[in-house]
């Protein structure tokens, strides 16, 4: 395994020299044999090359493990001696990156083949925050209708208050001693991701690749599925944590992000109660 890395390293040196950053990609990973080999092919058949992937198996039982063994050196298998929670197992992956730049694959989901490609140039050319357009799939891998149509090109904090989150957690790519710096909030289960985004645009401006570079599935498995009744708390969570530490002149849309929070609930129990009712 030292060997595998020295290797890789060295390589890697190489090919910095050549406007070839080293791409260090996080896989999380817990109980995902279903979709596991898909989400990694998808990877190696990336037109970009230099990468590595930092397998991160938050003690799954299932034949993961056994899969993600079975590629060559460029995976890098770890594994947790416990369960931790979902963003406190992304921060425990990024701890043993090595690449310039990190990028994160879901282990239900994919990317196209130019993803790292096209980041890659929006990155050399000085951003260091990069995001592509994505699309949802369903479980077996058809195109599911009502895809996100509105990107934003700047003032993405804004957009992030005011309208949704059009960035996945597959479809960015972000300077490595950045993420660093700014870590996921380990308190999340499922806003983490939001969180950083909304925390990061604050003061960077993000590059953007006008593209279809992750395919998200969705499936009744889904951790945002499973966790749905924590939405509440996690909001409420985020909001009081943003009106702490952000600068006064963001309050305005913490203000409007949390009435549009507390509309959408009421519209969601009156559709509720008008289902039941019929």
């Amino acid at each position: 395994m030292l060997l595998k890395k020295l290797k890789t390293f060295i390589l890697a040196s190489m090919q910095k020299a050549n406007n070839n950053p080293l791409v260090s990609v996080i896989m999380n990973c817990y109980n995902c044999e279903n979709y596991l080999k898909i989400a990694i092919d998808s990877i190696f058949s990336q037109t970009y090359k230099n990468w590595e992937i930092i397998f991160y198996d938050n003690s799954s039982t299932d034949t993961s493990a056994i899969i993600a063994k079975s590629y060559n050196h460029k995976l890098i298998y770890y594994k947790s001696e416990h369960l931790v929670p979902l963003y406190s197992a992304r921060n425990l992956a990024l701890n043993h990156a090595s690449g310039d730049v990190v990028t994160f694959l879901d282990c239900d989901d994919v990317w196209t083949p130019d993803k790292l490609k096209l980041q890659i140039e929006q990155y050399l050319n000085g951003f260091l925050v990069i995001y592509g357009k994505f699309n949802f799939i369903n479980k077996s891998g058809s195109d599911i209708k009502g895809v996100l149509n509105k990107y934003p090109v700047k003032n993405i904090f804004y957009f992030l208050m005011m309208r949704h989150n059009p960035i996945s957690i597959g479809c960015i790519m972000l300077d490595r001693q950045l993420l660093n710096d700014y870590k996921f909030d380990s308190n999340y289960n499922l806003l983490g991701d939001f969180d950083l985004w909304v925390r990061l645009s604050c003061k960077y401006p993000f590059g953007f690749v006008d593209r279809v570079v992750e395919l998200s599935r969705q499936h009744d498995d889904n951790l945002s599925i499973l966790l749905k009744s924590q939405w509440k708390h996690e909001i409420n969570y985020f909001i009081k944590k943003m009106f702490k530490t952000l600068p006064i002149r963001h309050y305005p849309f913490l203000f409007i992000y949390f009435v549009r929070q507390k509309i959408i609930k009421v519209i969601f129990y009156l559709k509720k109660i008008k289902k039941s009712a019929a």
